[in-house]
């Protein structure tokens, strides 16, 4: 349901956020749908970012991008910027999110019929996958600010909780009496949910509920 892909984002922008707000505010450069551990605990979600193999502070990862052109990434989410080999910023973690945030729109793995080549030229192109007609208009225009081409008219992680929490009251109005803390107050299920990708067997995003 749309509540429950509206706390997804919540909860992984919220991750995001809390890695740029560090006193040395840290940089994820691996952002994708595989990253993220969603488990259904006894009240609501728990969303988990995963796999920092690739992070870095932001001042690490200015040192490297101006001594070491070398990059490493997954391309469907990579933002336009690393593709031009310039500097990782805190918005490329943005772009990287809208991606995710599409495949929670369209359940489909972003791209996973297109070769390298083909992804890469229409990303440099400003060209983007096109978001499912269902997805809530609020939830649409974030996804297309996520990923917008330049950098700069991409919102903040702080700023995109907030874009989230008015996607939510507009869903859900009658859940919502006060500013939200806690996303896992909207949902009471139990059980364990994970948010998977696989890029061999199947073009689609697999929810399994154990």
């Amino acid at each position: 349901t749309w509540p429950e892909r509206l706390s997804i984002a919540f909860q992984a922008a919220s991750g995001i956020n809390y890695l740029h707000q560090l006193p040395e505010p840290v940089l994820h450069r691996d952002i994708k749908s595989l990253n993220f551990l969603v488990e259904r605990a006894y009240e609501g979600y728990t969303v988990k970012v995963c796999d920092f193999g690739l992070a870095r502070t932001r001042n690490e990862t200015t040192r490297q991008t101006k001594y070491n052109s070398t990059r490493a990434y997954t391309l469907p989410w990579t933002a336009p910027e690393i593709l031009r080999l310039e500097d990782y910023l805190d918005k490329s973690d943005i772009y990287s999110l809208g991606v995710v945030f599409w495949e929670l729109s369209s359940i489909t793995i972003p791209y996973y019929d297109r070769q390298d080549d083909i992804i890469r030229a229409f990303v440099l192109a400003g060209d983007r996958l096109k978001i499912p007609e269902g997805t809530p208009s609020t939830f649409h225009d974030l996804i297309k600010k996520c990923w917008a081409q330049q950098p700069n008219d991409r919102p903040s992680s702080s700023h995109l909780i907030e874009i989230i929490e008015q996607c939510i009251q507009i869903q859900i109005p009658w859940k919502i009496s006060q500013p939200l803390t806690d996303i896992n107050v909207l949902l009471g299920q139990s059980g364990t949910l994970s948010f998977t990708c696989d890029e061999f067997s199947s073009p689609t995003v697999t929810w399994l509920v154990i």
